[in-house]
């Protein structure tokens, strides 16, 4: 269980950078990076994932490049759906003799 938490902790991770970094109101914020205001919201919410435009333009308020952006992602997604479907996978996927 300990490293599903660790996994867990580190996609989430990428939101709450967001948050520290958010010296400005959101708006301000968007319209400096060119992306919406409710897009900005809901990545800090969890409602919404960081997609490849949204990680290019991120390293503008941090030191991080792209891949950073998008590595947690995608750790958070398959974490997320091992969660939810990792057994029935694992029952159903035939593994070559």
């Amino acid at each position: 269980m300990a490293k599903r938490w660790h996994l867990f902790t580190r996609a989430r991770f990428s939101s709450k950078i967001l948050w520290h970094r958010l010296v400005s109101p959101r708006n301000q914020l968007a319209l400096s990076l060119r992306i919406p205001a409710n897009r900005i919201t809901a990545i800090i919410a969890g409602k919404r994932g960081i997609t490849a435009d949204t990680a290019f333009a991120l390293p503008a308020i941090s030191a991080r490049a792209p891949k950073f952006w998008m590595g947690l992602q995608a750790d958070y997604d398959l974490q997320t759906e091992r969660d939810k479907n990792g057994q029935e996978i694992e029952r159903e996927v035939l593994i070559p003799a």
